[in-house]
């Protein structure tokens, strides 16, 4: 007790005499020294016989070495037909195998070692990095020259590496804020330009692997890599290893042109990207900026300071704390080292305020283009940048690597050093003239990502509106169906029907179904082993069930409204999924009048039965192919644009073994593939016509 006591009036002395009345000093203001200037160790220099540049920041402290590479390279250069072929080529690399070593070899080699390794594109570069214990860096070197030298460009690992891109193509509108990036960026610099290039599938289908090994060719090359190295060894010792493993690779480098931004035009201020099951708005505000100019880049980063980031800034106080419409504000000023960056503002709100947030950010920048900024405010940003900036030195990787980009894109390394002493001579006038001389709200445009029925008031009292297309491009045929002809249409019609009516006219009169199914799919050359369970009621509900490696994925459809269930999380599904899902199904065709186009394309010979070929499509530009068996009227195959575990394209459906449910012919046997590729086989355990089924589970909570 004794001992609390005494702590309890040491700490009300102290108390007492920072706060007592104002006759002690006040926490704030108390003063602080002078932060240390910024010790940079010296930067090593050598380089190889064939041309590799070294840097070393030499670090004794720990038996790690870190090893990093740049070159030139990178998205920028990527064909506008083949977007994607940087990334490509980079993967392939790493996991493609090297020399005499597939790519698991490679990695049972580092992974035995203690040794990590990746290789990464970026905008307009590729990055090459290396881990190691310097007991295991000759033969962490070793590794990587193979890489670099010999890349095996494997062909599996090549459709892996598709597959995957292909899958990420498919998911790139499940988050919003990436809708958001990637839509902002076609309108700043142009749908078609190389700094905002989205990869499609057709383009990742352009791409072969001979495109792979010449884009390899073009960019690594020893005279274009610059090497960055910190820890336990030295110069020579670096300079030898290097020559000893990669003292044999030559060859010179391609040049080709770097890209330039052109201007853009729209006849509307307010893109709006529709995603009907958002309760939010996603909003960027903001146009074309600048290259990076080392002269105005202490005020650049006071004005985003004092403006746009971080807590105190005046569009966080603005829509955050005193008006409430978000958790989060972001942007800024923000240029590039090569090609112009962007000077923009982003937040996100809920639906109903979102024109009281895009109102209040032009406000803000009108505001701050107009008065000149407080004296505290200037205080302030200045202390977050100066006790902040120093953490981009905390260790010798961090300022190795900060040294070796400066040098890479051939800046100023001395004007860079002296940023510090630029940042305490920045005035309210100089950030006065930053707003004014990079902020021009006439020329900015107005990105929204939400549901536009949810909105509140008017988008057309700030500006036009004009829609974004967010739709992902399904893969072209590649087959060129001809035009229709009244008679082709009236054949197509003719044969379907006479189909439907043979074999599928259970589907007239249906209330409800259940099917159960087992399938084995191939995904990414792995096997795995799934059951399913579709309950349907008639016309638009659907109450799905899969099972997989003990994992449970429900899909639940009622009307126009369905939901994803999956390991605990929540998916809303999109009506324009719903929609397209029904595409195709024999139930859909029976009772939409008018909705479908049935064109004859001809009768094809397959395995010694001959098929109708029947074009189905609609207005909407939605397709599938019909093979329908001459002599049973069976649709046995049938080709339509698939997702199917990531993979993306034009699926051929194989059906076999059909049995007979209440007039509806239904396949025992179906095998799915896309290309030449087999992904699917589904096996009919079940199926049952007309039952009594619980609604209750096509319920969807609000």
């Amino acid at each position: 007790m004794k001992r609390v006591g005494i702590s309890l009036i040491i700490f009300l002395i102290l108390i007492n005499f920072c706060m007592v009345e104002g006759k002690g000093k006040k926490i704030d203001k108390l003063k602080f020294p002078e932060l240390r200037k910024i010790e940079k160790p010296e930067i090593e220099r050598t380089i190889t016989k064939n041309g590799i540049k070294i840097r070393l920041i030499r670090d004794d402290k720990f038996p790690v070495i870190n090893f990093s590479a740049l070159f030139r390279g990178g998205d920028v250069y990527s064909p506008g037909t083949k977007v994607g072929l940087a990334p490509l080529t980079a993967q392939l690399m790493r996991i493609g195998g090297a020399g005499s070593f597939s790519g698991e070899e490679i990695d049972l080699k580092l992974d035995s070692g203690g040794i990590s390794i990746s290789v990464v594109s970026g905008m307009d570069y590729f990055s090459v990095n290396l881990t190691s214990l310097k007991e295991n860096f000759d033969e962490a070197i070793s590794i990587l020259a193979d890489i670099l030298m010999n890349p095996a460009f494997n062909k599996d690992k090549f459709k892996e590496i598709k597959g995957q891109m292909s899958s990420t193509i498919s998911r790139r509108n499940d988050d919003p804020s990436s809708i958001l990036r990637r839509e902002f960026d076609k309108l700043i610099y142009g749908k078609n330009s190389p700094f905002s290039a989205s990869m499609e599938y057709d383009y990742l289908d352009n791409i072969e692997i001979s495109d792979v090994k010449a884009f390899y060719n073009a960019f690594f090359k020893p005279s274009r890599m610059l090497a960055g190295v910190t820890g336990p060894i030295s110069k020579e010792k670096i300079k030898s290893v290097l020559e000893k493993y990669l003292g044999k690779w030559s060859g010179k480098p391609v040049s080709p042109r770097y890209p330039t931004v052109g201007k853009t035009k729209y006849s509307f201020k307010i893109g709006f990207a529709e995603k009907s099951n958002m309760n939010q708005s996603q909003i960027s505000i903001g146009h074309l900026g600048v290259k990076e100019n080392i002269d105005e880049k202490a005020k650049i980063l006071i004005f985003n300071s004092i403006f746009s980031q971080g807590f105190n800034s005046r569009l966080m106080q603005r829509l955050r704390v005193k008006m409430g419409l978000t958790y989060g504000v972001g942007g800024g000023i923000i240029s590039q080292y090569l090609y112009p960056g962007k000077v923009y503002f982003s937040t996100f709100t809920k639906s109903e305020s979102t024109i009281d947030a895009v109102k209040a950010i032009f406000d803000e920048i009108d505001k701050i283009r107009k008065e000149k900024v407080t004296a505290q405010e200037l205080e302030d940003a200045k202390d977050y940048f100066l006790n902040s900036y120093v953490f981009k030195f905390s260790s010798p990787e961090k300022i190795l690597n900060t040294y070796l980009v400066r040098e890479f894109f051939g800046l100023d390394a001395a004007k860079y050093d002296k940023l510090i002493d630029d940042i305490k001579k920045v005035t309210a006038d100089d950030v006065y003239k930053v707003a004014n001389k990079y902020l021009e709200p006439e020329k900015m445009m107005v990105l929204i990502v939400g549901s536009k029925k949810k909105i509140k008031g008017k988008l057309s009292d700030i500006g036009k509106v004009g829609d974004i297309d967010i739709a992902i491009k399904p893969p072209k045929m590649k087959e060129v169906i001809p035009e229709a002809t009244p008679e082709s249409l009236q054949k197509g019609k003719k044969i379907v029907f006479a189909s439907l009516k043979k074999n599928y006219s259970g589907y007239r009169n249906i209330k409800s179904s259940k099917r159960s199914s087992d399938m084995n799919l191939v995904v990414q050359g792995r096997a795995l082993s799934l059951s399913t369970e579709t309950t349907m009621v008639y016309p638009d509900k659907v109450y799905n069930e899969t099972n997989v490696m003990g994992m449970k994925i429900i899909r639940v459809v009622n009307g126009n409204k369905g939901i994803l269930q999956q390991m605990g999380q929540k998916k809303i599904i999109a009506k324009e999924e719903i929609e397209k899902n029904k595409f195709g199904d024999i139930y859909d065709i029976f009772h939409s009048k008018g909705k479908y186009n049935f064109q004859f394309l001809g009768e094809k010979k397959i395995d010694n039965k001959m098929f109708d070929l029947i074009y189905v499509s609609d207005k909407n530009s939605n397709w599938t192919k019909f093979y329908i068996n001459k002599k049973s009227g069976l649709i046995e195959i049938k080709e339509k644009i698939e997702n199917i575990a990531g993979r993306k394209g034009i699926a051929k459906m194989i059906s076999s073994d059909f049995k007979v449910f209440n007039g509806i012919a239904v396949p025992g046997k179906t095998k799915v593939f896309i290309k030449s590729d087999k992904l699917m086989d589904i096996t009919l355990k079940d199926f049952k016509v007309n039952l009594k089924v619980d609604r209750s589970i096509f319920k969807i909570d609000k």
